[in-house]
């Protein structure tokens, strides 16, 4: 197979060793979590999940599983030559000639195949596949003749020109509304603009400007140039030869085009360049799964709302049936509120959750958090900070003298703030 047509593309770059300029090659290695041991190709297996249950694989397996075709060249049939159609070609053709090393007798049989179908002015139809796991595509042989110059030096070779078929997925039919039709003098402008414009063009004679231009760079920096050479680009309109033309040009223009046109107007900036498209507020319900109430408003909650958290519930099924995190974050809040469970407004929905089993488990106890007891603890200072003053007027009551020193008093803070902020 040869590619006698194909996009030339930029090289890629090499990576190479800091001090010795060596090409470095990457290398992928595993290793265990649970000992830090490098393991081999024959210590590593492959699973999926499947009904729930793990399944092992080798390493064989799942290249069986992934392949699809194997490389071939299947024939499946003939059609006319007029069935191909200019738009039946997805990209480059490939060209094909027999090679009698590697498949002995082939020269033969394409050979036979080639002269019928030149002599019945036909195309094959075959399934192709380059290499193994490519995608098998439908592809047609278009035959060629061979031709040769007056010397008898081969012009052409004879072989077959592989051209890739569309599927059925492939071909698109864009509905296309119906556009105004030009008028006669249009048409008669457009003829002579079409006649006097002709060159004489070659797409071969002329270079990949961005590829000499890449090279060019390449060169300018391996050389350690100061200033790049410019490239010239030749793929550029000869406006001084169409100068020439100006009047057809005018008039053809001044015929299609409204009056005061501009072929080249000044782009206006888009409105929303530069700026940042706007967050969008989660909703009410993906903030409650979320467990977050975060930059949205929130929204009172009702008396019936409130009074549906303990009427009309069998809370020790809901936990039971663990069907308790369906339920909506004011119901837990009005929960937990009605039965005197402290420290939760500002749990998210997963701790509100928690809360509520933890009391329902514990046979509807209040929870005693730590805040709790950090508040006893604080009353208990307070009155021994009490006792002492006290034991300081009795003492000064007494008749020792010393200046009675007052202690201050610290307002305990409150720990816990049951407020209806939902």
């Amino acid at each position: 197979m040869y590619h006698l047509v194909q996009e030339a593309k930029k090289t890629n770059f090499v990576t190479l060793h800091e001090n010795t300029f060596e090409p470095l090659k990457s290398v992928t290695k595993h290793i265990c979590t649970s000992t830090g041991s490098i393991l081999r190709p024959s210590q590593i297996i492959y699973s999926y999940l499947y009904g729930g249950k793990e399944v092992f694989f080798e390493k064989e397996d799942i290249d069986t599983m992934k392949l699809l075709s194997k490389p071939c060249l299947r024939l499946l049939g003939f059609k006319p030559r007029t069935a191909l159609k200019d738009y039946h070609n997805l990209k480059h053709s490939i060209f094909i000639y027999p090679d009698d090393y590697q498949i002995k007798g082939s020269i033969v049989a394409f050979s036979a195949i080639l002269d019928r179908m030149l002599a019945l002015d036909k195309i094959a139809i075959c399934k192709f596949s380059a290499r193994n796991n490519n995608l098998p595509s439908m592809v047609a042989l278009l035959p060629q003749r061979e031709e040769t110059h007056d010397d008898s030096s081969q012009k052409t070779p004879p072989g077959f020109h592989l051209i890739h078929l569309p599927f059925a997925e492939d071909i698109r039919n864009p509905n296309i509304e119906k556009q105004p039709s030009a008028d006669t003098d249009q048409i008669l402008k457009a003829k002579m603009l079409v006649k006097k414009l002709r060159i004489v063009f070659d797409s071969t004679k002329f270079e990949n400007p961005a590829l000499q231009k890449h090279y060019a760079s390449l060169q300018d920096v391996a050389l350690e140039r100061k200033e790049l050479e410019e490239v010239p680009d030749y793929v550029t309109p000869d406006e001084e030869g169409m100068m020439r033309f100006k009047k057809i040009i005018t008039e053809f223009k001044d015929s299609v085009f409204p009056p005061n046109y501009e072929p080249n107007p000044k782009s206006k900036p888009a409105k929303n360049v530069g700026k940042k498209r706007k967050r969008e507020e989660p909703t009410s319900q993906e903030s409650e799964a979320n467990g977050s109430t975060k930059g949205t408003k929130r929204r009172k909650v009702t008396t019936e709302e409130k009074n549906a958290a303990t009427t009309g519930r069998n809370w020790e099924r809901l936990v039971a049936d663990d069907e308790i995190k369906n339920l909506r974050i004011p119901e837990l809040r009005a929960y937990l509120k009605i039965n005197k469970v402290r420290g939760y407004s500002k749990l998210n929905k997963m701790d509100l959750v928690e809360a509520v089993t933890a009391h329902i488990r514990e046979g509807g106890k209040p929870i005693k958090k730590e805040k709790v007891s950090q508040k006893s603890s604080d009353s208990q200072s307070q009155s021994q900070n009490s006792t002492d003053v006290k034991n300081t007027q009795s003492q000064s009551s007494s008749g020792l003298k010393f200046p009675l020193v007052p202690v201050k008093k610290e307002k305990t803070p409150s720990m816990d703030i049951d407020d209806d902020d939902f």
